[in-house]
């Protein structure tokens, strides 16, 4: 929405640790963290 800018916040992803992620919630997790930071929203 052109114009809008709401309140910025923390985003977190938590999982276990020890245990190994499946390889698409690590890439659903990269891509957010990327797309987050290539937005400039961080």
């Amino acid at each position: 929405m052109e114009g809008f800018e709401g309140e910025s916040s923390r985003l977190s992803a938590v999982y276990l640790e020890g245990r190994t992620l499946p390889r698409k919630v690590r890439a659903l997790i990269n891509f957010a963290a990327e797309d987050i930071h290539s937005a400039d929203i961080l």
